[in-house]
């Protein structure tokens, strides 16, 4: 079954704030729509995906091209409604590298 995203108002405007062209933007919207909504259980509950300061929540980062260049962003994500089926996104990290 997949999970439903909700995305908090600050990783909305962190994913508005990452460089990108409009056919980068929709990859990575789609990329993390797609990703998330069917991410595996043991990827969300390995420890190593963990963060130690919030025990609710994992990190997921996702790989893309945007033209001739690569994108990659760390998305903190709460599973604490997992359960109910809601995954949370909390914050995105833009870890593309530099033109």
């Amino acid at each position: 079954m997949p999970y439903s995203l909700v995305f908090s108002p600050r990783a909305r405007y962190e994913l508005r704030e990452v460089r990108l062209t409009r056919t980068g933007r929709n990859k990575l919207f789609a990329g993390i729509n797609d990703e998330l909504k069917h991410i595996a259980d043991d990827h969300r509950l390995d420890p190593t995906n963990r963060d130690p300061s919030a025990p609710h929540c994992f990190v997921f980062g996702y790989l893309f091209r945007d033209g001739s260049r690569n994108g990659a962003v760390a998305i903190i994500v709460d599973d604490s409604s997992a359960a109910a089926g809601v995954l949370r996104v909390v914050s995105v990290a833009d870890l593309s590298p530099a033109d």
